[in-house]
């Protein structure tokens, strides 16, 4: 019992580590045009102009995780639940990547 709780430990450590690996994976792509995120990443789930003239690709990407509960009278169960993780892509009025944001969890690089 105590070696699944060690390991679901060091499992939810490293899903740190890979969100920012994830986030630094995304850098390169700020000062390209949009249109190869889009080539690379297709179609975004939605496009928003905001009032700066900026547009804001919106990518999504569920993933369906199971959390280890211990219930004290020796009973483990399994706890299914869906995490999101939100990829914000922004692109000046010519169409040139000037940032990205990320929020959620269970980011990782494509």
């Amino acid at each position: 019992m105590r070696s699944l709780l060690a390991f679901l430990a060091i499992l939810a450590l490293s899903a740190c580590a890979s969100t920012g690996r994830y986030v630094s994976s995304l850098n390169p792509w700020i000062g390209k045009p949009v249109a190869s995120v889009l080539k690379q990443w297709g179609p975004p789930l939605r496009v928003i102009d905001l009032t700066s003239g900026e547009k804001e690709y919106v990518y999504e990407k569920s993933a369906q995780v199971y959390e280890s509960h211990y219930g004290g009278q020796g009973i483990d169960t399994l706890n299914p639940r869906t995490e999101v993780c939100k990829t914000m892509w922004y692109a000046d009025k010519n169409g040139i990547v000037e940032r990205v944001d990320v929020t959620g969890s269970h980011c990782e690089s494509p």
